[in-house]
């Protein structure tokens, strides 16, 4: 398997661990090659539903992308924290609840800490499935979403 030809999943969090919209992004090619591949996506309902989801994926870490888009040329950086599905989706909720308590004791009239007060759920992330071949794991989303791979 090529560097970087591995299952690269985009999670949006449409309602915190309640909603999130999975699309199955396509294989990263060298620059300058185009890619004939549609997005796969779906939506998993729940924090029970998404661990299985991830489990069953072989989901073993996340993305952090960072890059230049106005140099010439284009730069990126793609840094791979490992963690379990189980890691993913418990320091999710410690998450939530963290800005529940921040919510509750503003509504309270309380005093908040300065790092609280950018406290924030993600807007969305990226894992990944670093053993797992791009295609052959866009298979197993595609199978995940149509119920034959539950």
């Amino acid at each position: 398997m090529p560097p970087m030809d591995f299952l690269r999943i985009h999670l949006i969090f449409v309602d915190e661990l309640a909603e999130i919209m999975v699309v199955a992004l396509p294989p990263l090619l060298p620059q300058g090659h185009l890619h004939a591949y549609p997005a796969i996506s779906g939506t998993i309902k729940g924090s029970e539903e998404f661990e299985q989801f991830l489990t069953q994926l072989n989901i073993d870490g996340y993305l952090v992308t960072s890059g230049d888009a106005l140099r010439s040329p284009f730069t990126i950086t793609v840094t791979i924290y490992a963690a379990s599905p189980q890691q993913i989706v418990e320091t999710l909720k410690s998450q939530i609840t963290r800005i529940r308590d921040v919510e509750r004791r503003i509504l309270e009239g309380g005093e908040i800490d300065p790092s609280s007060e950018r406290l924030a759920f993600p807007v969305d992330l990226k894992v990944c499935a670093t053993a797992v071949e791009s295609l052959k794991g866009r298979n197993r989303v595609q199978a995940w979403f149509s119920g034959t791979d539950r």
